[in-house]
């Protein structure tokens, strides 16, 4: 009993125990108070962010498949220019645009883009083909046109489209337009846009099949099955595999497949340059005869001076071209130093995509049926001319 009136009059003990109830109560009312601000602020910015993203991917999506009714550009302005023909003077517009001016209709914006990324054939960081440099320019006119249309003030933004069809390597086509982008608060949507058709049927198709045919076709299918089968051990079949990619690798980037050096660098460098130049020279030269006494400057030889406009272009990119040289030799050294600097940038990488490729095919040899589609897809990874990476950045102002 004496102990117990000692607690009892311990008063000091249960004001501590109120006041820990009634700090914990307090804070409880104070969170249920501040509670709807709190959630209200979350929830706002949840719901901003998931509309700039859904904005981002929606325009991109706008982007890829609305058409712009009317597009237009000038070929071969650089040689106008060179040769100081005011395109806008007189009676030389409607010959000029007529002779020069490409006029296309109902095209979507990403098969424009496409179309433009292909034909500038970008090496090292040096525009080789001059020709389409207004094609480029009116391009960012109508994307940044659209785009605005699109955002508004609320927003600005960085669209991009890059061709790259070796991976690493600088070497293709790219169109860009917009600010730079900032480092945070930025909303990005990407997607692929396949290239120009007439790039597949004059140019890079029929190797494109032959590569598939010379991959399904190989002896590598019955050497994966003897390796599946334990016929042969894991190690032959590396070193099998990797002798065979090695070979694919050489023959699609400068080898070819016929004997004849008609690799997918070859194809393409000839496909701009000659594909596009000819039909330049071939409109001019077809009209020109009939307008010498308009543009009385020019004379009836338009080869000659796009050849040294172009020459000169090749020659800041290559110094070793003279003025004596042919324009088909030029472009000759031009390809052969391309595919020696392809050459070299392979022989430091690719070594150790394929190791990794080959470790991977034998670490998982028992789940894969197929080895011609595991083989193309992996090098569709490493060299790809196919697509075109689009990608949209946005940003509140």
């Amino acid at each position: 009993m004496k102990i117990w009136r000692k607690f009892v009059e311990d008063e000091q003990g249960i004001s501590v125990m109120h006041d820990a109830v009634l700090f914990c109560l307090m804070v409880s009312v104070a969170g249920a108070i501040l509670m709807p601000a709190l959630v209200s602020d979350v929830a706002k910015e949840s719901y901003m962010e998931k509309e700039n993203e859904e904005k981002v991917e929606e325009v991109l999506h706008q982007l890829m498949v609305c058409k712009l009714d009317e597009f237009s550009h000038l070929n071969a302005e650089p040689v106008l220019k060179n040769l100081k023909i005011n395109t806008n003077q007189g009676l030389l517009k409607p010959v000029i645009d007529n002779l020069l001016k490409r006029e296309q209709l109902h095209r979507t914006y990403a098969d424009l883009c496409t179309e433009c990324v292909a034909c500038q054939f970008k090496v090292l960081g040096h525009r080789l083909n001059i020709l389409t440099q207004n094609f480029t320019e009116m391009m960012r006119v109508e994307l940044k046109k659209f785009l605005e249309r699109q955002l508004g003030r609320q927003y600005k933004y960085n669209f991009t489209v890059v061709w790259n069809p070796i991976v690493g390597f600088d070497f293709g086509g790219d169109l860009s337009v917009g600010s730079a982008i900032p480092k945070t608060n930025v909303y990005v949507a990407v997607a692929y846009a396949t290239m120009p058709p007439s790039l597949f049927t004059t140019g890079i198709g029929f190797p494109l099949q032959t590569i598939k045919n010379y991959v399904y076709n190989d002896e590598i299918k019955n050497e994966f099955t003897d390796a599946k089968e334990g016929l042969i051990s894991k190690d032959e079949f590396k070193d099998l595999l990797t002798s065979f990619l090695t070979d694919l690798i050489n023959r699609v980037i400068w080898e070819g497949f016929d004997g004849k050096e008609n690799s997918l660098v070859d194809i393409v460098i000839d496909y701009i340059f000659q594909g596009i130049k000819e039909s330049i020279q071939e409109a001019f030269g077809e009209a020109l005869s009939m307008v010498s006494a308009i543009i009385s400057s020019v004379g009836d030889d338009f080869t000659s001076l796009s050849d040294e406009l172009i020459r000169n272009n090749l020659q800041e990119f290559l110094p070793t071209i003279t003025e004596s040289d042919t324009f088909s030799k030029s472009i000759d050294e031009v390809k052969n130093y391309i595919k020696e600097e392809v050459r070299a940038f392979i022989k430091n990488t690719i070594e150790e995509k394929i190791q990794a490729m080959v470790e991977n095919v034998v670490n998982s040899i028992d789940g894969i049926t197929n080895i011609g589609t595991e083989i193309l897809n992996w090098l569709f990874q490493q060299i790809n001319f196919c697509r075109a990476k689009m990608t949209l950045a946005i940003w509140e102002v």
